[in-house]
């Protein structure tokens, strides 16, 4: 990969090069919780490295925008803007490397902070020929240097796709074409001022890595998360001393569960569980126990209070008998990923456990089933948002609840008009 200078922090204003794949992990403590394979963990830790404002260029697989779980897309979504990309057929790099693979070159820039966002590229759809593909190339059809098709070359599998070359047009010209679509520029930042904007209430942006309705540490200063916003904590002084306290038992914990549930080794699990005695036993001499009034009425606000209280035993008079289990042992089992079940019912159940939304397309790899078999099964059971109707039958799916609340007025007044060309609604 090629870097610029580094600037004294060590960060970077410019960072070009070819990702590296592999079905293989980095051990490293910061991204670890993400699960991150080789090619996806280059993405994050590349974005760590460069300034905000400044610039990434990466050659990358398809599978980046294109692959069915849009976790990474999410990630990146959240800490850089992407400027543009630019799909190659799949021969671009047969002469040199003597295969033929689709690739993209992306462009992003960073953003000076962390912030929830999803937009449109974040999400696959189907093009004219019902071939998956990023909802940025289906804007951008003149990004994709190729015509997207379904291809069994590589893999022998009927359901990969490819880019296929333009018979009649040179790859030279068409990268000059799509190299003259993108815009942007890299603007230096001022490191001197606070980057965080404050409202009238002293409230700034969300960090999206901080649970809604928790604490967090910010600037060296107490902030409670609400949504979209995070607030300066309005505490005394032995208040704000409980509350640093329990969050720095709390990181431990979730190192912890984090550690279990990838089934670290046992040496990795016992080096946190003796991190996680010394801060609790350091905190509890000098504050008490947790689950004790004082440190109720300071922390009782945090979504993750009843959790840190699990970390002690009472008896029926609520009185501490003593620490509990997951000081000592290993108490939470490593997730076992669902593969396949056989009916779009269970299939719905696992798609809102793992996925918290309704995912056709994974719910139909799931069972085996096409997409409309899916839909036609749970008909009664979830209902197409006629608000978000992308036009794709995999998208815009909502379980039967939540369509049924919210503004139902207006999306029976566009289910209407919709059900007179089609059948969905």
């Amino acid at each position: 990969m090629y870097e610029n200078t580094p600037f004294d922090d060590g960060s970077f204003d410019l960072a070009v090069g070819n990702v590296p794949f592999g079905t293989y992990k980095v051990s490293d403590a910061r991204y670890n919780k993400y699960n991150f394979l080789i090619h996806d963990y280059f993405f994050a830790k590349t974005i760590d490295k460069v300034r905000p404002g400044g610039l990434i260029a990466f050659v990358t697989s398809k599978g980046t925008l294109d692959k069915a779980n849009p976790q990474l897309r999410k990630y990146i979504a959240q800490r850089a803007e992407l400027i543009g990309a630019i799909r190659l057929p799949n021969n671009a790099f047969k002469a040199n490397a003597g295969t033929e693979v689709t690739t993209d070159i992306l462009f992003l820039q960073k953003r000076d902070r962390a912030i929830d966002i999803l937009p449109s590229w974040v999400h696959i759809t189907k093009n004219d020929d019902g071939v998956p593909i990023n909802q940025y190339f289906a804007d951008h059809p003149e990004m994709v240097l190729g015509r997207m098709a379904f291809d069994s070359n590589m893999y022998g599998n009927n359901k990969d796709t490819a880019c296929l070359p333009f018979p009649d047009r040179e790859l030279p010209e068409l990268l000059e074409y799509a190299v003259g679509n993108l815009e942007g520029a890299y603007v230096e930042q001022d490191f001197d001022e606070e980057p965080d904007v404050e409202t009238d209430d002293g409230a700034i942006p969300a960090d999206p890595e901080v649970k809604n309705f928790t604490y967090t540490i910010h600037n060296g200063e107490i902030y409670y998360r609400e949504n979209t916003l995070m607030y300066k904590a309005e505490l005394n002084d032995t208040a704000r001393e409980r509350v640093r306290g329990l969050i720095a038992i709390r990181g431990v914990v979730r190192s912890l569960i984090d550690a279990q549930l990838e089934n670290r080794p046992d040496a990795d699990i016992a080096a946190l569980q003796s991190k996680l005695n010394s801060r609790y036993d350091a905190f509890t001499k000098k504050y008490g126990v947790i689950n004790g009034h004082g440190n109720k009425r300071a922390f009782k606000l945090d979504a993750d209070y009843p959790l840190l209280c699990s970390l002690e035993l009472l008896n029926e008079e609520n009185e501490f008998v003593g620490k509990a289990a997951f000081f000592t042992k290993r108490t939470v089992r490593p997730h076992a990923r669902i593969e396949k079940v056989d009916t779009a019912s269970e299939a719905l159940i696992v798609s809102m456990a793992e996925r918290g939304r309704v995912d056709i397309a994974f719910m139909s790899g799931l069972t085996g089933k096409d997409p409309k078999q899916v839909v036609w099964d749970l008909h009664g059971v979830i209902f197409k948002d006629p608000m978000s109707d992308t036009g794709d039958i995999t998208m815009g799916w909502q379980p039967k609840d939540e369509y049924l609340s919210g503004n139902v007025r207006e999306k029976l007044k566009i289910a209407q008009i919709k059900a007179e060309s089609d059948a969905l609604f």
